[in-house]
């Protein structure tokens, strides 16, 4: 990183070149950067290189100015090439060389940089206001819903404002090249979603006639078919099969393909490919998701959160990391929103700042605006791009065989089970794997909060929960429909989770016959769950403990408990649960397999302990003792009081 700085009250224009990771500059000489002046602070800035970019930290007690903007003590900003800081009596300026840390040039950084980011993100909000005011709400509706003419109108306008505000008219600059690599990238990421063929969903499957470039030239197209073939070509996507394997190669290698290519290209192809880009992003604000348009696309991204409108983060292979993307606007976050619950017939405003759905590929989605959340609205996407099987769980080494076999024989001999872990551990996942054992011959009633659960059933009642109106009234809870369900001759019963007094419900429905129940619960380990399991019972009614233990022992068979290690989720315990008489309160829990955490991958272990309905397995014809061959020293159980 090269500074430059300049003292107003006198002195001339100097330059230092800086490394590492963290950069101090202040009075003290131990700073990175010395600034001698008795109005400097020992150390007045820290700049620190995140994956996201440089960040600038005011520490002096007078703050300091980034780019006219006053960052006061202990508040921090992105720095970006070029930027002017105010430090009185210093001028400072940043020449920065992109870096991800631990050193890494920009030249070869797998992401884009985080000042071509913010600025591009900066460029399409001064144009979409622009737009705003050129165009009426009529035209919009009408390049929307009919396309053709009325979208070429508006593809038109947006180039006139492109033109406007010098967008491509100067091909060799930074932010126009950007722009123009931003806009192929996309292009072949679309072509190799397409190219693999994926089943329907909302996000990929809109056919609507805003989705084409009405502006199209034929010739540009063709170059730019042309770009995308080179792209494939050299960065060897033809050599792996699967779709996750090649966007992963996208990600790892094509800026630094583009650095080599983009310079290379003719003008009027970079200023085309700008604002093709530029017509894109807008089109996704007025009439899509926005930034998120294309991430809900990528089949690895499981997650997207949204934090106001200036922080979007992703879930990818079990790791959250930020995307680079943000919303212009809090106006435009909400808007987006209101337009993805609305698919599903639900609405969000000041007077329901909340909503909780599933949309028809599954995806659950929350949001929640001002005024419960006041740095701006929150958007939660969870997807399910595809539902995983117990032959992917087995393939990813969460489960070992010998397990699979004891769980599908408890399933088809109705053992009542509660699947266990902590938020985003898998729970619904294993639970979903578990109900696909049920036989289809027999009756499924499934109660959830959200619809998530996936069974291929043929005899299976859905019910959801509902909220309260904007009035406050028909409002139907998980507790009644667990209490409707018993009235509609099930066979079997799986509630999605339990997480308030339903509790108490299950409880009694499976002590009253109803065998074979399956359902989850937060909690950290098979040990928590019986005090979870307390507090939830005595949110339906004030039953002293042992009453409640004596319901937990009779009614619930194993506990299969799930949790993350590292970035992978394993199930890390089986146990039975069993009422203790020889205790006033007590539960035992018996462990039958157990995950050693400090070796996961050797994977679940036999205790040795057998279960107490190890006859009823056997009898059933679906198990055998060889899975139960002791591997650990003595058997494991838990006596919780």
């Amino acid at each position: 990183m090269r500074i430059w700085y300049h003292n107003v009250l006198g002195g001339e224009r100097a330059a230092a070149t800086v490394s590492g990771d963290q950069v101090t500059i202040g009075r003290d000489d131990r700073n990175s950067l010395v600034l001698n002046s008795p109005l400097i602070a020992d150390r007045a800035i820290v700049l620190k290189n995140q994956p996201t970019g440089w960040k600038i930290i005011a520490l002096g007690v007078n703050g300091c100015e980034i780019g006219g903007v006053p960052l006061r003590a202990g508040e921090h900003s992105l720095l970006r090439h070029g930027d002017k800081v105010r430090l009185f009596p210093f001028i400072l300026e940043f020449e920065l060389q992109t870096t991800t840390p631990g050193g890494a040039s920009g030249a070869t950084a797998s992401a884009a940089p985080a000042w071509a980011l913010d600025q591009a993100a900066k460029l399409v909000q001064k144009l979409h206001a622009r737009l705003l005011r050129e165009v009426d709400a009529a035209s919009f509706e009408r390049a929307q819903r009919e396309g053709g003419d009325a979208l070429l109108r508006l593809e038109h306008c947006i180039d006139s404002l492109s033109h406007a505000m010098h967008v491509g008219t100067r091909p060799r600059d930074p932010l126009t090249q950007f722009i123009a690599g931003q806009g192929l990238r996309g292009i072949l990421i679309d072509q190799l979603i397409a190219d693999a063929d994926r089943p329907g969903s909302p996000w990929l499957n809109r056919d609507s006639a805003w989705n084409h470039l009405a502006s199209a030239v034929a010739e540009r197209e063709h170059d730019v078919e042309e770009l995308r073939l080179q792209l494939v070509e050299d960065l060897d996507l033809d050599a792996v099969d699967q779709l996750t394997q090649r966007l992963n190669l996208v990600e790892q290698h094509y800026w630094e393909q583009w650095l080599q290519l983009g310079p290379t290209l003719y003008h009027e192809l970079i200023t085309y490919l700008a604002r093709r880009t530029i017509k894109k992003q807008i089109k996704d604000i007025v009439f899509g998701y926005g930034p998120l348009e294309d991430l809900v696309r990528l089949p690895d991204v499981t997650e997207v959160m949204v934090v106001g409108s200036q922080s979007i983060f992703i879930e990818k292979n079990g790791v959250i990391e930020s995307s680079g993307r943000r919303f212009i606007s809090d106006e435009v976050t909400q808007s987006i929103i209101e337009r993805i619950v609305a698919q599903v017939g639900r609405r969000i405003d000041k007077s329901q700042p909340v909503v909780d759905a599933r949309l028809v590929d599954g995806s659950r989605v929350h949001a929640i605006i001002p005024p419960l959340a006041p740095d701006g609205p929150c958007l939660t996407i969870r997807r399910f791009p595809r539902r995983l099987t117990i032959d992917d769980l087995l393939r990813g080494q969460a489960i070992n065989r010998e397990a699979v076999d004891f769980l599908r024989a408890a399933v088809l001999t109705k053992a009542c089970i509660l699947v266990t872990g902590g938020t985003g551990s898998g729970k619904t996942t294993l639970l979903n794997c578990l109900a696909s054992w049920i036989p289809t011959s027999e009756r499924v009633v499934t109660i959830e909060d959200t619809t998530e659960l996936d069974l291929q059933h043929g005899h299976v009642v859905r019910l959801e929960a509902r909220l309260p109106n904007a009035e406050g009234a028909g409002a139907y809870t998980t507790r009644d429909l667990v209490r409707q369900s018993l009235r509609m001759r099930p066979d079997r019963i799986v509630v999605g989770e339990c997480r308030g007094p339903e509790a108490l419900d299950m409880l009694q429905a499976m002590n009253t016959g109803h065998r074979g129940c399956l359902t989850t619960v937060h909690a950290n380990s098979p040990q928590d769950v019986i005090t979870r399991l307390e507090t939830l019972v005595q949110m339906a009614s004030p039953l002293p403990l042992e009453a409640i233990h004596r319901q937990i022992g009779a009614a619930i068979d194993l506990i299969v408990h799930i949790e993350r290690h590292g970035d992978q989720r394993r199930v890390s315990s089986i146990a039975e649960v069993a009422f203790d008489r020889r205790r006033a309160l007590g539960v035992t829990i018996r462990e039958l397999f157990h995950l050693d955490p400090t070796q996961p991958a050797a994977g679940l272990q036999p205790t040795g302990r057998l279960p107490s309905f190890a006859g009823e397995l056997l009898e059933s014809g679906w198990f055998q003792l060889d899975g139960f061959q002791l591997h650990s020293q003595e058997p494991r159980h838990v006596v919780v009081s």
